[in-house]
Formats: structure tokens, sequence, C-alpha cells
């Protein structure tokens, strides 16, 4: 397409003005692709426009980040070990076998079929989207 000061001026208009995306101005102005229009909206300096504001997924993960920083929160010695754990604990492994430092999560189980917790029952789920999801949290980011 050959950009003239009319096509440039219809862009910035549509760019700054409304909602359309870069493949719908390309449409609207006869470009020929959205690439075309963002390599032009870049030559000519044009604001940056904001994120659209998407419902945001981070709500079940943010109660994931809660539960595991609760449960990394737990003092090792209220944790239960071997001979300590109860029947109605969570028995996921945690620790150092090799420096004697075994324990177990603790928490209540999440049923009498399972032998995890909540948070340990979706993450044994190797393979999983379930098992996925439960382990994308940022510990760094607290």
């Amino acid at each position: 397409m050959e950009w003239t000061p009319d096509t440039d001026k219809q862009l910035e208009w549509l760019w700054t003005r409304s909602s359309l995306t870069a493949t719908q101005i390309a449409k609207e102005i006869g470009a020929g692709s959205k690439n075309e229009v963002m390599g032009r909206v870049i030559r000519l300096n044009l604001p940056r426009r904001k994120e659209p504001e998407l419902p945001r997924k981070a709500d079940g993960q943010k109660q994931r980040q809660a539960e595991f920083r609760k449960m990394l929160g737990a003092k090792r010695e209220a944790r239960p070990t071997v001979h300590t754990v109860q029947h109605d604990q969570c028995r996921w492994p945690m620790g150092n076998r090799e420096n004697g430092e075994l324990f177990f999560c603790g928490e209540p189980r999440h049923d009498e079929k399972c032998f995890y917790c909540r948070f340990h029952k979706r993450v044994s789920a190797v393979g999983t989207e379930a098992a996925r999801a439960a382990l994308r949290f940022p510990l760094a980011a607290e």
C-alpha cells in the first residue's frame, strides 16, 4: 500500500480515537495487513494503546499462592514426620531425605480416597492442565 498524508491522518484518527484493532484498521483503510499498520504506527510515533481490560484468571492463582505460602510458612517442628503423621493429614513428602529432614505437608486431606490435601492432589496429577496450573505461581513476587 502507498501511504499518503490522507491515509496517515485516517490511521492516526482510527488509532487514537477508536477501539478498532490493527487488523480492523487495516481492513478499514485498505492496508495489506496488521503488520503494515503497526509498522506505520511506529514510524509515525503514535502513542501506545492501553492494554484492553480482560477478565483476570489470576483469582484462582492468588488463592493457590495463598495456600502454598500458608503451607510453606508452617514451622518445621509443627509438620508431621514419618512417625507422627496422622490418618487425616496430607502425606505429600517434603524436606530432604538425605539429611534426615523428611516431613509431610500435614494439611487436612482432600477426601478419604486421596492421601493428599487439595493443593497436592492437583499437583500430583502429572501431565494434566490442572497440575501445570497449580504449579504456576511466582514465589519471587511477594
